[in-house]
């Protein structure tokens, strides 16, 4: 069962492709340890992406949206308070979220581990793209 206490708002999105759903307003995630992640209207979000194969056995990756979107937030903008989050924090922001969106523990334990090994690939694209802005900036 969905925690609301750390969960109070409703997550509203609409489809954007396939793939993507675009936030219509602000959802947040109280965090036990990170404290609160502000997902921002307009974030594109695509669930847990695990591909088809894994679909037999998880359902639809679109399931998995609300304790995804804050993992997503983190790995476009990974600033949470003023401090800025690694990788393995954002990830275990996600395995924390998959909990407390009532998700049993050893599934919360396999997406992370998912996480944990396929996340590089788009946590490195957002982190050169927001070293380019801040050079843009600097010039």
């Amino acid at each position: 069962m969905i925690n609301k206490h750390r969960f109070p708002d409703p997550l509203n999105a609409t489809y954007v492709s396939p793939r993507y759903r675009m936030l219509l307003n602000y959802f947040r995630y109280f965090d036990k340890e990170e404290g609160t992640i502000t997902c921002k209207k307009g974030l594109k979000i695509d669930g847990a992406s695990f591909g088809r194969a894994f679909s037999i056995i998880f359902g639809d990756q679109h399931d998995y949206d609300i304790p995804a979107t804050p993992h997503d937030q983190l790995y476009e903008d990974n600033l949470v308070s003023g401090k800025y989050l690694t990788r393995k924090q954002c990830d275990k922001v996600f395995y924390r979220a998959m909990i407390d969106a009532g998700f049993p523990r050893i599934r919360s334990l396999l997406f992370y581990a998912g996480v944990r090994l396929g996340g590089w690939w788009p946590w490195c694209r957002n982190r050169r793209r927001d070293s380019k802005k801040r050079k843009e900036r600097a010039k």
